[in-house]
């Protein structure tokens, strides 16, 4: 992953979308972008690091479900 994929997958992890809901790829987009135009890099790490403190293994799975669903929703968009 480039820099751009990982800051997606961070703001997307800080989103309310869940894997349970399966969102499209618009939702997916619009997550990341709230997360990157209105939180802010510090305020994702911040969060991020919370998270993984609180709870490691839940946060390792959906770190990995953020990866993937950031890959098929950008592919598109950015090729």
């Amino acid at each position: 992953m480039n820099d751009l994929e990982i800051a997606r997958a961070e703001a997307l992890f800080c989103s309310d979308l869940q894997p349970s809901h399966t969102p499209s790829g618009d939702q997916v987009r619009d997550a990341v972008a709230y997360g990157l135009d209105w939180r802010g890099p510090q305020a994702l790490a911040v969060r991020m690091a919370e998270e993984f403190g609180d709870h490691q293994e839940e946060s390792a799975r959906r770190m990995r479900w953020c990866r993937r669903a950031v890959r098929a929703a950008f592919d598109t968009v950015d090729a």
